[in-house]
């Protein structure tokens, strides 16, 4: 069984979390900064101060392995994989919409 998990105060951006995905992976990820961003609905988020639900979440998915197929399945489906170019041009659109909105 692989996972990746990610417990984390901080993250800049979640470049894990985003190659957990690409890769069709689960990540038990922290809910922390934009971690719950980079998961976009598809990592499952926990405090990362609350290391019993980390133990619990973890215990579950070792106890029961035969869920995981449908998980990375759905994780396939729905993972939305954003090239430089989509990137480049969501921060001009947030960079204009600012200028325009600024007095």
């Amino acid at each position: 069984m692989l996972l990746d998990a990610l417990p984390s105060l901080y993250e800049g951006w979640g470049l894990p979390v985003a190659e957990s995905l690409l890769h069709g992976k689960l990540c038990l990820a922290s809910n922390a900064a934009s971690l719950p961003e980079a998961g976009q609905g598809l990592a499952r988020h926990l405090d990362p101060n609350n290391l019993e639900a980390w133990r619990r979440e973890i215990v579950a998915l070792l106890a029961a392995p035969q869920r995981l197929p449908a998980i990375e399945a759905r994780i396939r489906r729905e993972r939305r994989i954003v090239d430089w170019r989509q990137s480049a041009a969501a921060f001009a659109a947030a960079v204009e919409s600012a200028g325009a909105a600024a007095p």
